[in-house]
C-alpha cells in the first residue's frame, strides 16, 4: 500500500469516527431526554380566588422538571372505587338512583378548571421551570 493510499485511509477511519461520535451524541441527547414534573395541591381559601370562583379551591400547580418540553392540554383526577353514586346520593340527597348487588370497579374523572391560559394555541408547553395551575372547586 502506498503512503497516499494510506494517508486517505486513515482520514476515512478519522471522518468516520467523528461521525459515529456525533450520531451518537446528537441521539443519546434525544433519547435521554425526559419529562419530569413536580406537583403540589393546596387548598386555596385566598379572597382573589373566592372572588374569581366563588368557593374554596383545590388548587394543582405543575412544575415541569424534565430534559425537554412537555405539552399538556388538560389536567383531571381519576379516583378508582366502587358505587360512587350511592356516595353522592348519601352527600346530596335522593338522586333516584337504585344500587345493584354486582359492585364492579369504577374510575370517576373530573377535569380540573385551568387557572392559567395556555401559553400555545389550546395547550401549555412547559419548558424547564415552567408552572401552570389548575383548580377543583
Amino acid at each position: 500500500m502506498e503512503l497516499w493510499q494510506k494517508v486517505i485511509a486513515g482520514l476515512i477511519v478519522v471522518f468516520i469516527g467523528t461521525l459515529s461520535t456525533y450520531l451518537w451524541r446528537f441521539f443519546k441527547k434525544k433519547t435521554d431526554a425526559r419529562i419530569t414534573f413536580e406537583c403540589k395541591l393546596i387548598f386555596n381559601t385566598e379572597i382573589g380566588i373566592l372572588e374569581r370562583i366563588g368557593c374554596p379551591i383545590l388548587e394543582v400547580i405543575i412544575k415541569s422538571t424534565g430534559d425537554t418540553a412537555a405539552k399538556i392540554k388538560r389536567a383531571r383526577i381519576c379516583v378508582t372505587g366502587r358505587d360512587f353514586l350511592s356516595a353522592f346520593q348519601k352527600g346530596f340527597g335522593d338522586l333516584g338512583y337504585t344500587p345493584t348487588s354486582e359492585q364492579k370497579e369504577q374510575t370517576l374523572y373530573i377535569d380540573l378548571i385551568p387557572l392559567t391560559k395556555p401559553n400555545s394555541e389550546q395547550s401549555y408547553v412547559l419548558e424547564k421551570n415552567d408552572v401552570c395551575k389548575w383548580a377543583l372547586p
